[in-house]
C-alpha cells in the first residue's frame, strides 16, 4: 500500500470516528434546572493502554504473513475521541489497523450511522464486527470493537479484491481470526 492510500486510509478512519461520536449525541438536550443529566456516554479522557497495536506478538507477525513494518495512526478526534495504533500490512493481501480508543462497543452500538455484522464475545469480553450503513459488501471492509476498560479495541480491516492472498475472505472474517490471536494478550483487567 502506498503512504498515499495510508493518508487516505487515516483520513477515512478519522472521519467516520467523527461520525460514529456525532451519532452518539442527539444533540436536543437543554439544560434542566433540577440538576445535571447528560444525552451523551461518558467518555474516557485517553485511549486504553493495556493493548499495544503497533507491537504485535511475533507468533501472529508470523502467522498473517505482516510486514516487518508498522505505521503509527494515533489520533485525537472531536468531542475527545482518541486512538492510539499502528497500521499493518500483509503483501498481496489486506491492511490491518490495530489501535485502543476510548470509544465503547456501546457507543459504535448506539451508532445508526454504522450497521452491526455480528455480536459475539472473544476471550470472554463482549465485541461486534461492523460497517458503515450505506455499505452492503462485507468483502472488503469492516472494523471491530472489543470491550476493555474505559474503551475498547478496534481492528479495521481492509481487504481489497485484488490481493491474491486475502481478497476471497470476508474481512469481518479476518478481523475475527486477528482478534482471536490478540485478545488474549490484553490482561483480564483491562
Amino acid at each position: 500500500m502506498s503512504s498515499w492510500g495510508k493518508l487516505v486510509r487515516g483520513a477515512v478512519l478519522a472521519a467516520g470516528a467523527v461520525v460514529l461520536v456525532a451519532g452518539c449525541s442527539s444533540g436536543d438536550a437543554e439544560p434542566e434546572a433540577s440538576g445535571p443529566t447528560s444525552t451523551s456516554p461518558t467518555i474516557a479522557p485517553e485511549a486504553p493502554t493495556a493493548f499495544d497495536g503497533c507491537k504485535l506478538p511475533e507468533s501472529v507477525m508470523q502467522s498473517e504473513g505482516f510486514l516487518d513494518r508498522s505505521t503509527p495512526t494515533d489520533q485525537k478526534g472531536a468531542d475527545g475521541i482518541r486512538w492510539t495504533g499502528c497500521l499493518w500490512v500483509v503483501s498481496n493481501g489486506y491492511s490491518a489497523n490495530f489501535a485502543t480508543t476510548n470509544i465503547t462497543v456501546d457507543m459504535v452500538r448506539a451508532n445508526k450511522k454504522w450497521a452491526v455484522y455480528q455480536e459475539l464475545t472473544v476471550d470472554g469480553r463482549p465485541a461486534l464486527t461492523y460497517h458503515d450503513a450505506a455499505k452492503t459488501d462485507m468483502t472488503t471492509d469492516c472494523m471491530m470493537n472489543v470491550e476493555m476498560k474505559g474503551g475498547s479495541m478496534e481492528i479495521s480491516i481492509d481487504n481489497p479484491p485484488s490481493g491474491s492472498k486475502t481478497g476471497d475472505t470476508p474481512a469481518c472474517d479476518v478481523a475475527t481470526r486477528l482478534a482471536e490471536q490478540l485478545v488474549p494478550t490484553i490482561p483480564a483487567d483491562a
